[in-house]
């Protein structure tokens, strides 16, 4: 990983702002292979392969571009990171994070979501700051596995959060919710079937892809008593 991570800096101190999507710019260097695309665009062979049906050169660059600007949609990270006196606006950073974060689970041979935890806690904390809930936990031990995010509503019930950021046309990333304790499940897209069995097992739902983000989290909020 570290190997990586140095030469990924390395990529972006080369490549720095010389043009407008300069942290895609390897996707037109014919050096790299598709996996080494896959590592730099923040993803990983099997989520490529199940959303599109392959994981050749061309389809990877399809599969990174639209993962990055689904990306850089969605507002919640305001951190800015330096790195090598190279400044990242917030974008930028987000990018960063994505990258280094699934590269490592990646190599270390992890299942993981595509989005890193890191990533995750923070939209979370973001649409909490929005909305004004002041009483929330970035972590909670379920009975089964780790809750990415736990709020309170107000008798003081833990409500339990699971975020699946895996990109377009993966229905399987859903599944985790079923067989933990969730309550709100935010996610990036879901398949019609998917919702009714959601609200069937009385999971509460927020898509991304419906860019209204907040208006239907305050909604589940006030479904569940939180605000």
């Amino acid at each position: 990983f570290f190997s990586f991570k140095k030469r990924y800096i390395s990529f972006l101190k080369s490549s720095y702002r010389k043009c407008s999507d300069w942290q895609l710019s390897f996707l037109k260097d014919n050096n790299f292979s598709p996996n080494d695309m896959i590592l730099f665009g923040g993803l990983n062979k099997k989520t490529i392969f199940n959303i599109y049906g392959s994981a050749n050169k061309e389809t990877v660059k399809k599969a990174i571009s639209e993962f990055y600007s689904s990306l850089i949609n969605i507002p919640f990270f305001d951190e800015k990171i330096v790195i090598d006196g190279i400044e990242l606006n917030e974008n930028e950073s987000k990018i960063y994070e994505v990258v280094l974060t699934n590269a490592k689970r990646n190599i270390s041979g992890g299942t993981y979501s595509c989005i890193g935890k890191q990533v995750e806690k923070a939209f979370c904390k973001k649409l909490c700051d929005i909305i004004g809930i002041k009483k929330y936990e970035e972590r909670n031990i379920s009975s089964t596995r780790e809750i990415d995010f736990v709020i309170f509503n107000k008798e003081d019930k833990k409500i339990n959060i699971e975020m699946k950021l895996s990109g377009k046309g993966n229905p399987e990333s859903a599944d985790a919710a079923f067989s933990r304790d969730t309550n709100i499940l935010i996610i990036d897209f879901l398949s019609p079937l998917m919702k009714n069995e959601l609200l069937k097992k009385g999971i509460c739902f927020v898509e991304l892809s419906n860019n209204n983000i907040i208006n239907d989290f305050m909604n589940v909020c006030r479904k569940l008593n939180i605000v």
